[in-house]
């Protein structure tokens, strides 16, 4: 099993580079990997002078031995993403929910569309597949509360820290409501940012 981080490197940056060596650093101690602060500001510097310009999405994997190795490739324009809801396995446990490791079947789909959105036996919104949620009511910007049984992503949690967006109780009624009114509804990650997103074939499981 890898931790990985996944980031946007665009002209030789790395927005949130800080949330993303913090939140490694967090899952490595938990699951017992060796990690290098050293090590992950070498590799991403390198990788900041290699790539000097233009738009790349840069994957870092953190081995259980603790070596960091680096991919990079180029990303797709995606002005839009549609999605579906799925009601989340909850045998999955929680240490795979919480960090992001290679360890992600329980987030596989059959990609009828772009995404899933996930919710709990409960109703209780969690996150998409790939990032997290933002619905816009009432001209205020929400995200479901995090209640250790999701991915905390780093842009969430830059927006939080920021104060534009807040937490919030989120069920699959309220999403259904939200559809129903035309609220926009995005899915957020470090490295496409802000998504719109469209439920074409509305809230089914």
């Amino acid at each position: 099993m890898q931790l990985f981080e996944t980031m946007r490197l665009e002209a030789g940056e790395i927005p949130r580079e800080t949330y993303h060596r913090q939140r490694m650093a967090r899952s490595a101690e938990a699951l017992g990997y060796p990690f290098s602060t050293i090590q992950w500001q070498q590799v991403l510097a390198e990788m900041q002078r290699t790539y000097a310009h233009g738009l790349h999405r840069l994957k870092v994997v953190l081995s259980a031995t603790g070596t960091l190795t680096v991919e990079v490739g180029t990303l797709a324009d995606k002005p839009y993403m549609t999605a579906r809801l799925v009601q989340i396995d909850d045998h999955t446990p929680q240490w795979q929910r919480i960090n992001k490791t290679s360890e992600r079947t329980f987030l596989q789909h059959n990609h009828q569309t772009d995404i899933v959105l996930f919710h709990d036996a409960h109703g209780r919104v969690l996150e998409f597949d790939i990032g997290n949620l933002v619905i816009v009511s009432n001209g205020e910007y929400f995200t479901p509360r995090y209640r250790n049984d999701f991915l905390r992503g780093c842009m969430r949690q830059a927006l939080l820290d920021n104060g534009e967006i807040k937490e919030a109780d989120i069920t699959t009624e309220m999403l259904t409501q939200a559809i129903e009114k035309h609220d926009k509804i995005w899915m957020i990650n470090s490295l496409r940012e802000w998504v719109p997103v469209y439920f074409q074939q509305g809230c089914e499981k």
